[in-house]
């Protein structure tokens, strides 16, 4: 959605390009259309209706980049704050999942001791509750 912002289409006028674009070239194998950069349930509802086949959900505007200077305290404070019934889970879920574990993923490990835990919280669980609020509308609608 972002490229269409920017040139100013429609993502109907995007789809009927590429259809006459598959037609015109003879192409007679399945193709589909990623609706990228989705950051609202609005965008999606239009792309739905156009035939896109893939969505990505962008969440960059709820990620808090501001964890890495935060002190602790503020780190708890947001921490507390968090949408835990949106997350469907506690404060208490995640200390007993995560705090002092050690996870390896790839050949990186990743220990979570308080400070790291609550940095990561904060930083991506209004995220998580924005893809998957975006995941349901878009199965509600597709």
């Amino acid at each position: 959605m972002r490229e269409n912002s920017r040139t100013g289409r429609t993502p109907q006028q995007v789809i009927d390009d590429a259809m006459w674009g598959v037609f015109q070239e003879g192409w007679n194998k399945p193709w589909g259309a990623d609706a990228d950069h989705i950051k609202n349930a609005q965008d999606i509802k239009k792309c739905v209706e156009a035939g896109y086949t893939f969505y990505t959900i962008d969440p960059g505007d709820y990620v808090d980049n501001d964890v890495y200077s935060d002190e602790i305290n503020v780190l708890k404070e947001k921490f507390n704050l968090l949408p835990w019934s949106k997350l469907e889970a506690t404060s208490t879920d995640f200390y007993s999942l995560y705090l002092d574990k050690t996870f390896s993923i790839n050949n990186v490990t990743i220990h979570f001791d308080k400070k790291a835990l609550l940095r990561a919280s904060c930083k991506y669980s209004r995220a998580i509750v924005h893809i998957k609020e975006m995941y349901r509308y878009l199965l509600a609608h597709k």
